[in-house]
């Protein structure tokens, strides 16, 4: 009988240290998994919404809004942005710096109709995304 509960407290005692060693193992992985540069983002992965699909000139301004992600998938706070794109478009910068949700946002309108194709610089880094904006009579 003392055998058999010696024997099982040295496997408890085996299966705590094993549990131990697996866990500091494990969160010195997670935490030093690298991590991004603060301000870095990935061009292929950011992305940009707008809407409504079109607009008419004069009235009605389009709202752009796109999201800095970076390479591990989380958002990307503190990049600054710019918006490109031909004469004739009036680009109105409402949130010009992301946010913590990597977000950043602006009204687009015109004066002139037709097809506008935009692109957006993240840091002086162009995203991969082109936009094509639409305005009618």
């Amino acid at each position: 009988m003392r055998r058999n509960i010696s024997i099982l407290i040295t496997l408890c005692g085996l299966l705590i240290l094993s549990l131990g060693l697996f866990w500091i193992y494990e969160s010195k992985t997670f935490l030093g998994r690298a991590e991004s540069i603060s301000g870095s983002f990935s061009p292929s992965d950011s992305i940009c919404f707008y809407s409504p699909l079109q607009a008419k000139i004069n009235d009605e301004k389009i709202l752009l809004s796109c999201f800095f992600i970076k390479d591990n998938g989380k958002p990307a706070q503190g990049i600054s942005s710019n918006i490109n794109g031909p004469d004739g478009l009036n680009i109105e910068k409402i949130q010009p710096i992301s946010d913590g949700q990597g977000q950043i946002k602006a009204y687009i309108s015109s004066k002139i109709a037709g097809d506008f194709i935009i692109t957006v610089i993240g840091n002086g880094i162009e995203l991969s995304q082109r936009l094509t904006l639409r305005f009618t009579n």
